[in-house]
């Protein structure tokens, strides 16, 4: 498996920030996208979200037309940035396009790109990296995105009101009205008032951001309106010194639905769960107190098969391991929305490590070298840190991302659980030596202080 070493989705640009490593840059102004032009918005939440990144220190250079290994990169980025099934020991020469080395930066990102069907290569057999992209190029990247992710690429608006309809390629006009009628593109009027697409005008890095917060804004966005509701208990990692799990399992299965619960296992972040399913039984069913079930790979992907075991789960516990794979798969295959569901319908979610990071927004996975924040299925607006007590430098990461999105909540957690119930909050600890912290953005500065073992409110965790 190759592995990222910097994550491409900040590196959008001509510049690679080498000195970041893992994924986070910190987000900051630039000199020459100033508070006040049509897109210094788009901008600024393309960099807080890491979408993209500055094409030296101080530039972001809005005028700069995007290239289609930048494109590549936010696509990339926009899903989680995922390489679990790029292996380099597999795909020979060329590496698959003869314009694409193994040493270039954007490598793992046209790999994904062109794997996923996302963005295919040109006649020639070559990528066309240093090309430049057309709107309607970018439209039916973004379309590909949507579709890909199981979004709705059904609506359409006609075209007609703009006056170039007819510069609109066969190829491309599904997907601009498809962008058209959900607001990811929109048109400009000229000086006599006409209506214009410009499907054949090269994209900016500026229209590209607007692009981008666009897709993220109507397409990402409205999955997570159901955010901050349900209930789950997620672990954090082992601790250290004595370590005693049984009282949050008993506490999964009290507040489960039923006497004798259904608990599902989700152990897509490593390819075989057996051995980890094999413990979840010996845990949960001794004394026939649960019954328990698996839901593999294979089990995913027929949604009849899937929808139906998370349909009948009193207990949702996702498992540990590679938190990249499991999402890239969860999302691939419409998961991560039944999970979304089930826990409005009053499932019991928990998950432990990969598995706690999963119902949040994001999360600090540990990505050799280093660590990586994952984008994760949003039913909870946090960013999760397990395992904060034994690796500290995890924890220092997320500190420095937090700056990025000061708009979040980090919840930093190992040897202790958080629990959420009934629209309220609590630490759960079940190890001698344990990190249970709440960190927050306040004036400028990252604060952290311990989470409660008492009962409080939710919305002082999420602001809701």
């Amino acid at each position: 498996m190759s592995v990222k070493k910097t994550l491409t989705g900040i590196i959008v640009g001509a510049t690679i920030l080498t000195s970041i490593t893992g994924h986070g840059a910190f987000a900051k102004k630039f000199d020459d996208t100033a508070d006040g032009k049509w897109y210094s918005g788009a901008v600024d939440f393309c960099s807080e979200r890491l979408y993209m990144a500055g094409t030296d220190e101080n530039s972001f250079s809005p005028d700069k037309l995007i290239t289609r290994q930048e494109l590549a990169a936010i696509l990339h980025s926009l899903d989680n940035s995922p390489t679990y099934d790029l292996d380099d020991e597999e795909l020979g020469e060329p590496y698959p396009f003869p314009d694409i080395q193994r040493s270039d930066w954007f490598k793992d990102d046209v790999l994904w790109v062109n794997t996923k069907k996302l963005m295919t290569g040109y006649p020639d057999g070559k990528f066309g990296v240093g090309y430049t992209v057309s709107r309607q190029q970018m439209a039916l990247t973004l379309y590909n995105l949507a579709d890909y992710r199981g979004n709705d690429i059904t609506t359409r608006d006609s075209l007609s009101r703009f006056k170039d309809a007819d510069k609109v390629a066969a190829w491309a006009k599904d997907a601009l009205q498809w962008a058209v009628s959900k607001g990811v593109i929109a048109g400009a009027n000229d000086k006599y008032g006409d209506l214009y697409l410009n499907p054949n005008g090269k994209v900016t890095r500026a229209e590209a951001a607007c692009m981008v917060r666009s897709f993220y804004q109507k397409i990402t966005a409205p999955i997570y309106k159901g955010t901050n509701k349900g209930t789950y208990m997620l672990l954090g990692g082992s601790g250290k010194g004595s370590n005693n799990e049984s009282d949050v399992r008993q506490e999964i299965q009290d507040i489960a639905r039923g006497e004798k619960p259904n608990l599902l296992y989700i152990g897509l972040a490593v390819k075989d769960p057996s051995g980890d399913f094999s413990w979840i039984k010996q845990a949960f069913a001794h004394g026939e107190e649960t019954v328990c079930d698996l839901l593999s790979e294979e089990d995913i992907k027929d949604s009849e098969i899937a929808s139906k075991k998370i349909a009948d789960a009193d207990i949702i516990y996702v498992g540990g391991g590679d938190t990249v794979r499991m999402i890239g798969l969860m999302k691939q295959y419409g998961i991560d929305a039944m999970l979304r569901d089930a826990a409005a319908n009053g499932c019991v979610m928990a998950g432990s490590s990969a598995g706690a990071i999963c119902f949040c927004e994001s999360g600090e996975s540990s990505v050799s070298p280093s660590f990586m924040r994952i984008d994760a299925i949003g039913c909870l607006n946090i960013l999760y840190c397990p395992h904060a007590y034994e690796e500290p430098a995890r924890y220092e990461l997320m500190k420095k991302e937090l700056m990025n999105t000061p708009y979040m909540v980090g919840v930093a957690m190992d040897g202790a659980a958080l629990e959420i119930k009934d629209g309220q909050y609590r630490a759960v600890i079940y190890a001698y030596y344990h990190t249970a912290d709440i960190v927050r953005v306040v004036n400028g500065e990252v604060v952290s202080e311990p989470m409660s073992t008492e009962w409080r409110p939710l919305s002082e965790l999420v602001g809701e």
